[in-house]
Order: structure tokens, then C-alpha cells, then sequence
């Protein structure tokens, strides 16, 4: 019954983005950050709002994937244009994030992402870091009583909770979609994904 697009990223960038989002225990009151706007880091925009925040912050320099961001409902902050740690500092009296949520995956990204986060605070992580160190030491987590949550997620098991939600029609998994292009181009495809030329954010290849 669900469009096909929509069926397909079911399958995988709907649940990990909700994924991350649960992770951060979402408290209405809260104020949330996500790093990075690609498929994964977009649809963490929907499940923060879907769990009820109310303040959510997203953060890249790609201009097109910042637009996305904010049309799903999130302030956007591009990191080229201004200090993102000031002004998350500013917007929440010095405090810093209720939690952030980094799906770049990247040591560059998970550094931002603890000058982010305030005392006691939550980075969630499941963008695919290939480092083989994080970029703060046990200690530092420990002076900021940080809870780190990093995993893969649990794709199959969330299917069927997040079916009636992506059913509803209520939020526009499809606005993530930037090219619709033949099997025949997957080559390409994956070329300028790889490169994010063309603002490309999510390929769908068409197998008929």
C-alpha cells in the first residue's frame, strides 16, 4: 500500500534516522542538534520531531541539503558561514545541546559534535567512522558525564513500528529523493552520490 520509494527507504535510511533520534532520548523540552543533512541525517530530523522535540538544530555546508533540512521542520546552521558552537552556546545560555546527533561519520563531525553537547548530555552516532580512535579521550567523557550511544541499527526490527507513521502520509520521506535515474546509470549513480555532485542527497534507480 505505500508508495514504492517510500517502501524502499523503509527498508534503510527511515529507520536509521529514527534510530539515532531514539537514542538521544528526545525530551520536548530539549534542544537537539543533528550534524550532517544527507538521507540518514534528514530523516534523524523527522524522528526527533516524531518523538516530540520541539528545537531542532541541523548543521552542514551544502546550501541545498541545509534548504531540505529546514523544510522537514529544523533550524538550519551552515558550519562555512557561522561558529556553530557559539551559536548553539548563544540559543541555549551557554548550556550547550540536550543531545546531539551526528550522521556524518566522520572524527571531524564527532569532535563538533562533543563541543556541542552540554554537561551530562547525549551524542548519538550512526554515521560509519572508519577511524581508529575517537577524537576525545575516556577522560573528557568523563568530565562531561557524556553518554555516548553508537550502534548499528536495528532496520528489521523497526520496520513494523515505523510502517503506520510512513503510511500516514504525515512527513515528506520523498523531499530527500534528488535523482531518479535507470539501472542502467548505476555506475554514475553511484559516482556523483559518492562525490555529492549535483546536490545529490538519495538515487533511486528504476529496475523496470
Amino acid at each position: 500500500t505505500l508508495p514504492l520509494e517510500h517502501a524502499l527507504m523503509l527498508g534503510d535510511v527511515i529507520p536509521t534516522g529514527y534510530f539515532c533520534a531514539y537514542q538521544a532520548d528526545i525530551n520536548p523540552s530539549g534542544t537537539y542538534v543533528v550534524i550532517g543533512c544527507g538521507a540518514v541525517g534528514l530523516m534523524a530530523i523527522i524522528g526527533a520531531l516524531q518523538l516530540g522535540a520541539t528545537s531542532v538544530l541541523a548543521v552542514d555546508t551544502i546550501p541545498k541539503r541545509l534548504q531540505l533540512g529546514e523544510s522537514l521542520g529544523a533550524s538550519p546552521l551552515n558550519a562555512e558561514r557561522i561558529d556553530v558552537a557559539r551559536e548553539i552556546k548563544e540559543r541555549t545560555r551557554g548550556v550547550g545541546a540536550d543531545a546531539v546527533l551526528e550522521a556524518v561519520g566522520s572524527n571531524g563531525s564527532l569532535s563538533l559534535a562533543y563541543s556541542l553537547v552540554r554537561p551530562g548530555g547525549i551524542i548519538s552516532m550512526v554515521g560509519i567512522n572508519k577511524e581508529s580512535t575517537l577524537p576525545f579521550s575516556p577522560a573528557d567523557a568523563y568530565n562531561k558525564n557524556l553518554t555516548f550511544k553508537v550502534g548499528r541499527c536495528p532496520a528489521r526490527f523497526l520496520i513494523e513500528k515505523l510502517l503506520p507513521v510512513v503510511a500516514s502520509g504525515k512527513y515528506n520521506y520523498g523531499s530527500i529523493i534528488s535523482h531518479r535515474l535507470e539501472l542502467k546509470d548505476g555506475v554514475d549513480a553511484y559516482s556523483m552520490f559518492s562525490n555529492r555532485s549535483d546536490n545529490c542527497v538519495k538515487v533511486v534507480l528504476n529496475c523496470d
